[in-house]
């Protein structure tokens, strides 16, 4: 399990971009997404569990999310046909 959620997570950094508007104006922030992973891979559905406090952010958090598209399926070893999880995607302006 470990080693998924360390997957979706590296898939998410990945399609991650930092809007320039965000930038420019020094905002930084944590967004939380909640969605859940279908059997398949397929996203099935998702939120913003807590907000950056800033719109822009949290519109970049989610158009990752919509990058992605689509996540490895789940492990059989999840004997589950879903999982919803949180995610924490942080924007710092000294990572970029």
């Amino acid at each position: 399990m470990k080693s998924y959620l360390a997957q979706v997570r590296r898939l998410l950094e990945k399609q991650k971009t930092y809007p320039w508007m965000a930038r420019r104006q020094h905002r930084e922030g944590v967004v939380v997404l909640k969605f859940t992973i279908g059997q398949g891979g397929e996203i099935a559905g998702h939120t913003i569990a807590r907000s950056s406090g800033h719109e822009v952010l949290d519109g970049a958090a989610a158009e990752a999310l919509q990058k992605v598209g689509r996540f490895p399926p789940l492990p059989a070893t999840l004997g589950r046909s879903q999982l919803k999880i949180e995610v924490p995607l942080a924007f710092r302006l000294s990572g970029f």
